[in-house]
């Protein structure tokens, strides 16, 4: 049946193109230049769209895999000059920004003009733009090159105000989540952490931005310092090239020889030959497989939702691993991992799902915003470790706790009492602090799991525990200092992890790569379910040991 629908297809898509050839013959004429939007964020492989995120803008292509593809065909087309990037409020991670300036300079090694232009851009987006040949600013415009700040706060002494009291054990000097609630100050490690974490963003950004204009890394550190530039200013002092709005830009392109460069959306192109169609192949191919782990991870089914936080559940997890294991077509794996953990006893299944895989096939984790504490954990069963420089990675710790609120209680004139029945039952309960045996017993449990996250990280990495002891402790690296350290074997991009796995698995340079996914939790945003359930599905948090990195703090300014 397959075979049929396929040649029909085929069938189909050659009478289309042979009737429109004449059309196409007629307006052969190439644009001058292709514009892309580098906006919002670009995923990368092409991804089905959901209705709440709203229509890709017309120049914005439908994945960084698509846009890579076409750049290539532009590489090779006489007619096209170069490529107009429009960069503008651009989301997306620092790996995928790395991957378009690869793409940039790969363009103006082959001899194409790359020009970027945008109206008010924040250090890491300069960083891309600085790789271009020509990089216009709006008039009124803004470089934002200041580098990167964090807003560090604690809410213990607010909380205790309000007779709230946090108690939390941890194990790991810098685990340092549950510190928000906890401590009057910030803390050292903490200092130290995010310290770490700026400190590597702002190097990224340096070395790209003096390798783009040519200019030594101590010069661009000091025009950080001096940041941030008015459009005027930052054409005085070297960091871009032209001040105008797009039709300004338009005639600067033209270069006398015709009153404005023409300027084609990306989506558009199709490349030299005016004979392109694509057909469907009437048998399928091996095949790369991609599964996400996406969000805070939790037992059981996962959520995704446009107005509550993304959650990757057990259950979901483990099943989209096994038809990757089950799947004769998917010879590989890529587990892309964006997490900063959760519930422990799910991130352990997890890693169990992830390694009964890699019995069978080649798996190879990939890691472009954060892999750490549970989120890490899952990515120990896989092959091969790729992780993006600036990526999150590590915090090797664990931590449980709960608020008591008996002190609330009085202050609001409300009753309580709190039976038993065993010494233990209301380990959980907020009406009452922690006896000595409650905290010596989960303090015992805690200890536990740390061992076994220890042992995990040990296993997976193939290192003593007596190396990964001094490594974990709660400490966060990003994935350069992760990978010098041996907690990642390699850094790169997505498409880097593609050809990891297509090498393993011995296939071919150019591989399929497939989707699989077992749909989430249906949460219907206009009719249901409240934003109650959403809390009660995540609510069996609390009551577990947690792997976790802080999600919420600190926030960094701008993202690296």
């Amino acid at each position: 049946m397959r075979l049929l629908l396929a040649l029909a297809y085929d069938l189909f898509v050659f009478v289309f193109v042979l009737l429109a050839l004449p059309l196409r013959l007629a307006f052969r004429g190439r644009p001058a230049y292709l514009a892309v939007d580098v906006t919002r964020d670009i995923p990368w492989r092409s991804e089905p769209r959901s209705w709440w995120r709203g229509r890709r803008a017309a120049r914005r292509p439908a994945s960084l895999k698509t846009l890579s593809d076409k750049l290539e065909l532009t590489a090779k087309d006489r007619r096209i000059r170069g490529v107009v990037f429009k960069v503008e409020g651009f989301e997306g991670s620092g790996a995928k920004l790395a991957e378009i300036r690869r793409m940039a300079r790969s363009l103006r090694e082959r001899g194409k003009e790359v020009v970027f232009y945008g109206r008010a851009v924040t250090t890491r987006e300069y960083a891309l733009m600085a790789s271009g040949s020509r990089v216009w600013i709006a008039p009124g415009g803004r470089v934002d090159l200041r580098g990167f700040s964090a807003s560090l706060y604690v809410l213990g002494q607010t909380l205790e105000r309000f007779g709230i009291r946090a108690q939390f054990l941890r194990r790991g000097s810098h685990k340092t989540a549950p510190e928000l609630f906890t401590d009057r100050e910030v803390s050292e490690a903490q200092r130290e952490t995010v310290g770490h974490i700026l400190a590597d963003a702002l190097e990224t950004s340096v070395e790209a931005i003096a390798q783009g204009r040519n200019r030594p890394a101590d010069e661009v550190r000091r025009l950080v310092d001096e940041g941030p530039y008015t459009a005027s200013r930052a054409l005085a002092v070297g960091l871009i090239d032209g001040v105008g709005d797009s039709d300004d830009l338009e005639k600067a392109l033209a270069e006398g020889k015709e009153k404005k460069a023409r300027l084609v959306p990306i989506t558009h192109y199709q490349g030299s030959s005016p004979f392109r169609a694509r057909y469907k192949r009437p048998l399928p191919l091996p095949a790369i497989g991609v599964v996400r782990i996406d969000g805070v991870i939790k037992l059981g089914e996962s959520l995704d939702a446009p107005w509550a936080p993304r959650a990757a559940g057990s259950d979901t997890v483990a099943h989209a691993l096994q038809r990757a294991r089950e799947d004769r077509r998917i010879k590989a794996l890529v587990l892309h991992i964006d997490s900063r953990g959760g519930s422990s006893l799910a991130s352990e299944l997890m890693l169990k799902s992830v390694k009964r895989v890699a019995e069978k096939k080649p798996v190879v984790v990939f890691v472009d915003r954060v892999a750490a504490s549970g989120g890490y954990m899952a990515a120990l069963g896989a092959t091969h470790f790729i992780v993006a420089p600036n990526a999150i990675t590590g915090s090797i710790g664990v931590f449980s706790g709960k608020f008591e609120l008996s002190r609330l209680m009085e202050m609001l004139g409300v009753g309580k009492a709190v039976l038993r029945m065993g010494a233990n039952s209301a380990l959980e309960s907020p009406f009452e602090p922690w006896s000595d045996a409650e905290r010596a017993t989960l303090d015992q449990e805690i200890e536990e799991t740390y061992r076994d996250f220890l042992r995990a990280v040990a296993d997976g990495r193939r290192m003593p525990v007596e190396e990964v002891e001094p490594l974990a402790e709660g400490r966060v690296y990003t994935g350069r200092r992760a990978q010098a350290l041996g907690l990642a074997d390699e850094l790169g991009g997505f498409e880097d992890a593609v050809r990891k796995a297509a090498e393993l698995a011995k296939l071919r340079k150019r591989p399929q790569v497939v989707a699989i996914g077992i749909p989430s939790r249906s949460l219907r945003a206009l009719t249901g379910p409240k934003a109650t359930e959403v809390f009660e599905a995540l609510r069996p948090l609390e009551a577990e040991r947690v792997f976790a990195h802080a999600g919420w703090w600190p926030r960094i300014e701008p993202e690296p």
